[in-house]
């Protein structure tokens, strides 16, 4: 599948519609959809799923594992791994990233990328403290989103560069690697001019929590 092109100019994302909010997802069956949120909110619990708990949970829905998984990649709403072990959910990845998220009340999860992170909050209706760094400096960047998604951050105005590499690949390797945020716009639009292969645009803190909002809040709801 040949992932959306991401035209992050103000809100407009340019995901299809049924790659955000509660619409999420819409494409499996119903008890595939079922068994993707639970592997959200597993993820979310601070435990990547295995592939027996993945088979165990799939059974009592009364479906196989491994087709439905099949189907979520195909629609990149996951990534396999080795052994029916799930490497990433978007907004979770299974293994570190650079971009930690400390949840009230939780183990610290990793996100995909920036915009992942920022999400995982509203996806969850919790507050969040987001840890990141910025890739020109290698100085680490806080930003605190409530459940409400009011933001602070230190630095005090952060940006995030949107960008994807385009072509037929998962958002994991097309978007995520460059999905960050730096301390502030001139660095990351000095990123964004140096890298000729990449479409994408500089976001305010603000603008990039709508992005993140659109895409993940509603999802689990």
């Amino acid at each position: 599948m040949t992932p959306a092109h991401l035209r992050p100019d103000g809100d407009v994302i340019g995901l299809a519609p049924e790659r955000c909010g509660r619409r999420r997802g819409s494409g499996l069956p119903g008890p595939e959809r079922d068994l993707y949120r639970w592997i959200l909110r597993r993820f979310g619990g601070g435990s990547a799923p295995a592939g027996g708990d993945v088979e165990r949970a799939a059974t009592e829905r009364g479906i196989a594992a491994g087709p439905a998984l099949v189907r979520m990649e195909e629609l990149d709403l996951v990534q396999r791994g080795p052994a029916g072990t799930v490497r990433c959910a978007y907004p979770f990845s299974a293994e570190p990233t650079g971009h930690t998220v400390e949840l009230e009340g939780g183990p610290p999860v990793h996100a995909m990328c920036a915009i992942d992170a920022l999400g995982i909050p509203l996806m969850l209706h919790r507050n969040g403290v987001v840890r990141t760094t910025d890739p020109a400096s290698g100085r680490g960047l806080v930003v605190w989103v409530d459940r409400a998604g009011t933001v602070g951050s230190e630095p005090a105005d952060p940006v995030a560069l949107v960008a994807t590499a385009g072509g037929t690949a998962p958002l994991a390797s097309a978007c995520c690697p460059v999905i960050n945020l730096f301390e502030s716009r001139e660095p990351a639009e000095r990123f964004l001019a140096s890298r000729p292969d990449l479409t994408g645009a500089v976001l305010s803190l603000a603008d990039a929590v709508a992005v993140a909002r659109a895409v993940f809040e509603g999802v689990l709801d």
